[in-house]
């Protein structure tokens, strides 16, 4: 986390064949952030922010998962009011369902 060149993915992608991998991964990368003592985890990609987001959410985590667009938005003074993170719970809450059958059938 603390070098870009040696980044490592938030986990998202391997939910097509390992659901276990997704959680493992997620929760380390909220570690690692919350290891810097970073207030906010900014991510660019909807699949990162829903994983970060709902990872972060769930390990009562003290860094939490912020779009870059919020980011600038909060550097423009515009106050930024919704809060993605129920609908982010549900979405990924079907998804792990839907996802978890098609795991399944693939063992």
């Amino acid at each position: 986390m603390e070098n870009r060149k040696e980044a490592l993915c938030c986990g998202i992608v391997t939910a097509f064949n390992d659901l276990p991998t997704v959680a493992h991964c997620g929760q380390k990368r909220i570690g690692e952030a919350t290891e810097t003592g970073a207030d906010y985890l900014v991510t660019n990609c909807a699949g990162c922010a829903s994983q970060l987001n709902l990872i972060s959410n769930m390990m009562e985590a003290p860094v939490k998962q912020k779009d870059i667009t919020d980011l600038l938005c909060d550097s423009m003074g515009i106050e930024v009011t919704y809060d993605p993170t129920e609908a982010i719970g549900q979405f990924m809450g079907q998804a792990i369902e839907l996802l978890g059958k098609s795991c399944i059938n693939r063992r």
